[in-house]
C-alpha cells in the first residue's frame, strides 16, 4: 500500500472532489499541484463544487499553517461488489473493484459497461451511469432497473454479469431465488459483533371502509409470508456494510488500555457478569463465523482473558492504529483528518482480509435458512493485504 503524508492526502482530496477519483494516486497529486494557482477558479467545473471548495480551502490553510480540522474523504470503490466478491471467493469480481491490486485504479462500472458494448457488438446509447444503476440494484436482487434499461436485451446484461462476477452473481441469484422461504414472515441473523439484523416480510392487503354510503378501498402493508421475495440480498449485504462501519469506528477510535494491561499480566481488572457473557458471546460468534470482531476488546478483563485465545487477541491489538483517532463514516465513505489517511486505508484492508479468511458466507447463509455449504473456488485472502485502491 502506498503511504502518503498529510499534504499529499489533501492534494488527493482536492482531485477527488473535482471528480478525478478514478485516476491513480500520483496522477491526482500531480493534477492538483499543476493547477495549484488556479484551483478556486475550477470550482464550477467540479463534480461536487461545495466539497471541492472546502477541500481547496483546507489545502490553502495547510500551506498557511492554519489548523482547519478538515477531514479527507476515502470512498469504497463499489462496496457491494467488494463484499460479495470477498464472501464468495470471486477473483474476477475482487479484481474489478480493487479488492485485489491489478496495478491500477479499476472502475468496475466502466469495465462492465464496456463489456456490454463489446458483447452487443454495437455502439449503444446506454451510458456508463445508466449501467451503474442497473448493476448496483441487480446485485441487491432487483430486476426492475435492468429490465427498464435493457428490455429484450436483458439476457445480454445477465450474461456479462455472470462473466465479470461469476461467483458473486451466482450467489446473488441464490439470494433472490431458492434461498427465499415462502413460509417465513421474517428473517433474523446475527453479525460477529453480536449486532442483530433482520426484516419483516410484508405484503399489501386491501381493506375497505364505508363513508356516507360510499365504499372506499385502501391498502396496508401487513406482515405475512410471501411466495417470492428479493429482499434477502439487499438486507444481507447492507448488514455487512453496517458491520464494517462499526468495525472501522471501533478499530480507529479504540483507546482502552485495559486490554493491553491484562495481556501484560495485570489481575486488577475484574469484569461483571455481563462482561463475561458478552465476551463469551463474541468469542463464540468468532468461532462460528471465523471473523473476530474488535468489539471483544471492550470485554477483556482479568477474569475473561482465559475465555479466549490470547494470541488472537494480541494479533487483533497489533493490527490497530498506533494512535487512535476519530472517523466519520457515511455508508462506505470514511472521513478522517488527513494525517490518518494511511490508517483508514490499512484498517479497511485488514477487514477485507479477515472477511476473506472467514466463513461468513455460510455463517450468515445458515441463519437465513440456506442449508448447502458455499465452497469458495480459491483463497486469495493474502493477496488482499496488497490492495491499493479499495478505498479511493
Amino acid at each position: 500500500m502506498q503511504l502518503f503524508n498529510k499534504e499529499q492526502y489533501l492534494l488527493i482530496d482536492v482531485a477527488n472532489c473535482y471528480g478525478l477519483d478514478k485516476l491513480s494516486w500520483n496522477e491526482r497529486i500531480d493534477w492538483t499541484k499543476s493547477n495549484l494557482n488556479d484551483l478556486e477558479n475550477l470550482a464550477e467545473k467540479a463534480d461536487a463544487p461545495c466539497m471541492y471548495r472546502c477541500s481547496v480551502k483546507a489545502l490553502r490553510d495547510h500551506y498557511a499553517g492554519i489548523p482547519s480540522g478538515y477531514g479527507i474523504h476515502l470512498d469504497a470503490t463499489a462496496s457491494g461488489t467488494q463484499w460479495l466478491s470477498i464472501l464468495t471467493g470471486d477473483r474476477s469480481g475482487a479484481s474489478l473493484c480493487n479488492v485485489l491490486n491489478t496495478g491500477k485504479r479499476e472502475d468496475s462500472y466502466t469495465i462492465i459497461h464496456n463489456a456490454i458494448l463489446e458483447e452487443s457488438g454495437t455502439t449503444s446509447n446506454i451510458t456508463r451511469d445508466q449501467v451503474k444503476k442497473a448493476i448496483m440494484t441487480s446485485l441487491y436482487g432487483s430486476t426492475k432497473r435492468p429490465k427498464e434499461l435493457f428490455g429484450s436485451d436483458l439476457p445480454l446484461f445477465e450474461k456479462v454479469m455472470s462473466q465479470c462476477l461469476p461467483e458473486a452473481w451466482q450467489f446473488n441469484k441464490v439470494l433472490s431465488g431458492p434461498a427465499w422461504d415462502a413460509t417465513a414472515d421474517s428473517y433474523h441473523w446475527v453479525l460477529p459483533d453480536n449486532f442483530h439484523a433482520g426484516f419483516k416480510v410484508k405484503a399489501l392487503v386491501q381493506h375497505e371502509f364505508t363513508f356516507k354510503g360510499n365504499t372506499v378501498a385502501y391498502f396496508v402493508k401487513e406482515q405475512m409470508p410471501q411466495p417470492n421475495g428479493r429482499a434477502l440480498g439487499a438486507n444481507l449485504i447492507h448488514s455487512i456494510d453496517g458491520f464494517i462501519v462499526r468495525e472501522m469506528v471501533q478499530r480507529c477510535s479504540f483507546s482502552n488500555n485495559r486490554a493491553k494491561e491484562v495481556l501484560a499480566g495485570s489481575t486488577s481488572f475484574i469484569g461483571s457478569t455481563e462482561d463475561i457473557l458478552q465476551c463469551l458471546t463474541l468469542w463464540n460468534l468468532y468461532k462460528e463465523s471465523g471473523f473476530l470482531s474488535a468489539r471483544i476488546l471492550n470485554y477483556i478483563y482479568s477474569n475473561t482473558i482465559n475465555l479466549v485465545d490470547i494470541d488472537k487477541i494480541k494479533e487483533l491489538i497489533n493490527e490497530l492504529p498506533k494512535k487512535t483517532f476519530e472517523i466519520l463514516p457515511i455508508h462506505d465513505s470514511f472521513t478522517a483528518l488527513p494525517a490518518y489517511g494511511n490508517d483508514v486505508r490499512q484498517q479497511y484492508i485488514y477487514l477485507m482480509y479477515h472477511m476473506a479468511k472467514s466463513n461468513m458466507i455460510n455463517f450468515l447463509g445458515h441463519q437465513i435458512g440456506i442449508q448447502a455449504e458455499w465452497v469458495k473456488p480459491e483463497d486469495f485472502s493474502e493477496e488482499i493485504l496488497n490492495s491499493e485502491y479499495a478505498l479511493s
